[in-house]
C-alpha cells in the first residue's frame, strides 16, 4: 500500500472542512488507513506555543515572514505523518487578507516540503457559498462577499491549483458539493485515494 499527501481545499462556505470530516470518518468506517489534517490547525498550534497567538485570524495578520516560518513548519510536521498513513491536508489556495488582496495559501516553499500527490478542490455555485456563509453561526470572523467577488475568488482558486499542479506535479479534480450531499462528495474522493493506494 502507498502512502501519500492530498490536498482538499475551497473557499470559505464551501463546505470543505465538512466534507472533509466525512471523508475522515467514510475512511474509518471501510478500514482504510487515513488521516485529515487542518492545516491552519497545525499552524495555530505552532504560533499559540511559540507566538502567543489566540485565534487564526490573528495569525493571518502578522508579518508575512512569521506566517511563511509558520507554514513550512508545519509542512514539516505534516510531511513527517505520511510515513506512517496517507494524508489529506485541508487548507485554503487562496487567502484574502485585504480588499482585493489575496495570499498564496500554498507558496513555493511549502509545496516542495509537502510533495502533494493530488489536489481535491471543492467548489459550489456562488450562490450556495454566500447562502452558506450568511447562515454560518460560528464565531469565526468572515468579511461578507457579494456573488462577483465569490465568483472572482472561485477563478483564482482554480488558477491556483493549475500552479500547484505545474511545480509539484499533482494533478487535481473539481469536486462539487451540492448542498445537503456532503457524503457523495467525500465518497468520490474516497474512491480515487482508495485506487491510488492500492492501485
Amino acid at each position: 500500500m502507498k502512502t501519500r499527501l492530498y490536498v482538499i481545499t475551497g473557499l470559505p462556505g464551501v463546505g470543505k472542512t465538512t466534507v472533509a470530516k466525512e471523508l475522515e470518518r467514510r475512511a474509518a468506517e471501510k478500514g482504510i488507513p487515513l488521516q485529515v489534517i487542518n492545516y491552519g490547525d497545525v499552524m495555530l498550534e505552532i504560533a499559540r506555543s511559540e507566538l502567543g497567538v489566540e485565534n487564526r485570524d490573528f495569525m493571518r495578520k502578522l508579518p508575512l515572514d512569521k506566517q511563511i516560518s509558520l507554514q513550512q513548519k508545519a509542512a514539516r510536521k505534516i510531511r513527517q505523518m505520511v510515513e506512517k498513513a496517507s494524508v489529506v491536508v485541508d487548507t485554503h489556495l487562496i487567502i484574502k487578507v485585504g480588499e482585493n488582496e489575496y495570499w498564496c495559501g500554498l507558496p513555493v516553499s511549502v509545496l516542495e516540503i509537502l510533495k502533494p500527490f493530488k489536489l481535491f478542490l471543492v467548489e459550489a455555485s456562488p450562490e450556495e457559498i454566500l447562502s452558506r456563509r450568511k447562515a454560518d453561526k460560528s464565531s469565526r470572523i468572515r468579511d461578507e462577499e457579494e456573488l462577483e467577488k465569490i465568483k472572482e475568488a472561485i477563478q483564482l482558486s482554480r488558477t491556483a491549483a493549475v500552479v500547484v499542479g505545474e511545480l509539484t506535479g499533482a494533478s487535481f479534480k473539481i469536486v462539487y458539493n451540492r448542498e445537503g450531499r456532503a457524503g457523495e462528495a467525500a465518497e468520490e474522493i474516497l474512491a480515487e485515494i482508495r485506487a491510488d493506494m492500492y492501485g
